[in-house]
């Protein structure tokens, strides 16, 4: 794989995780106001099936506990919907992946120094 297909493969990486965050994020705030009585069952069904059809028919099922969980602690399923390290989190999940973690890099350069010097 050359420099511009890894980029291509991470572009459309990219792109796919931005467009299943926003689906995560628009689904819990649909259920969220579904619960307090605000969206017909219609709607909330049209972004259950998108989000199975984004990322695959165990994605609403497989959200169930870890969404139950994390709304206990964080206000709600709204307050998982705007937290951004939960969405990553479910999406990992779902995907079966792990989450990358960000990674430092070390490196020890030895300093050129001008020829006879010590």
């Amino acid at each position: 794989m050359d420099d511009d297909d890894v980029l291509r493969q991470a572009e459309e990486d990219g792109r796919h995780v931005g467009e299943a965050l926003d689906a995560l994020e628009a689904w819990l705030l649909t259920e969220d106001a579904y619960v307090q009585g605000g969206v017909p069952d219609e709607v909330l069904n049209y972004l259950q099936d998108h989000i199975d059809r984004l990322l695959g028919s165990h994605a609403t099922a497989v959200a169930g506990d870890f969404v139950r969980q994390r709304a206990e602690g964080a206000g709600g399923l709204a307050g998982v919907a705007r937290d951004r390290s939960a969405l990553l989190d479910l999406l990992a999940l779902i995907e079966g992946t792990p989450r990358r973690e960000f990674e430092l890099e070390w490196r020890a350069d030895i300093p050129e120094s001008p020829a006879g010097a010590a």
